[in-house]
């Protein structure tokens, strides 16, 4: 996704910096973490100097990175130097088709398959996929604990209960130490819960963003 509309119709740059979030005092939507077909979770990231402008009044994460659960040990794997050196692009399209697999946590054709992992397909991605990898590094998730101990905004977790990449321990301890947070548990449910019971999820969400 490359940029975000705003809820007035607005259209977001798509590394937008604090400036631009300053002056526009509009609501703004930004995607969270990446589905295992996305090039690279950092690039959705909202910039630091960007969020710290931005007044967000209420949060929802699904399946997200936190703590030190990143990068998880299908990824841990590529900061080795010589692993890194040795993967080539059909290999990383060979992993990222497993990867969608575990994550739909339910059967799936192979034309839905092949469309989630079109991104990939692209040596290019693959490429970028990669150097994320490489330098992937939690202490990003870690910076941001303090400043989540402290806020008293709602959050809403919504977690796929048996996603094998981020797991729901690492929610349950969000839930458990961060302030005014309530947790969403879907059964049956991989890294992409919404493929799974997205009415549900979509009545979560609304209920939570309606107040």
């Amino acid at each position: 996704m490359t940029a975000e509309r705003a809820s007035s119709g607005l259209r977001a740059p798509s590394c937008p910096s604090a400036a631009w979030v300053s002056s526009t005092r509009r609501s703004i939507t930004w995607p969270g973490p990446s589905s295992p077909s996305a090039p690279s979770p950092h690039k959705n990231a909202l910039p630091a100097k960007a969020a710290e402008a931005l007044d967000i009044p209420r949060l929802v994460l699904m399946n997200a990175v936190m703590y030190d659960s990143w990068p998880a040990p299908t990824v841990m794997r590529f900061r080795d130097p010589d692993v890194a050196a040795a993967t080539t692009p059909a290999d990383i399209l060979a992993a990222r088709r497993q990867s969608v697999i575990a994550a739909l946590a339910r059967p799936a054709t192979e034309a839905e398959i092949l469309e989630w992992l079109d991104p990939w397909t692209d040596p290019r991605v693959a490429r970028s996929w990669l150097s994320m990898a490489v330098s992937a590094d939690h202490r990003y998730t870690m910076a941001l604990v303090p400043a989540l101990k402290a806020s008293a905004k709602p959050k809403l977790l919504i977690w796929g209960e048996d996603d094998g990449f981020q797991k729901i321990e690492y929610a349950e301890r969000f839930a458990a130490e961060i302030p005014n947070t309530r947790l969403v548990r879907i059964p049956k449910s991989g890294h992409i819960p919404t493929e799974n019971d997205a009415p549900r999820i979509a009545r979560e969400m609304i209920g939570f963003f309606k107040g």
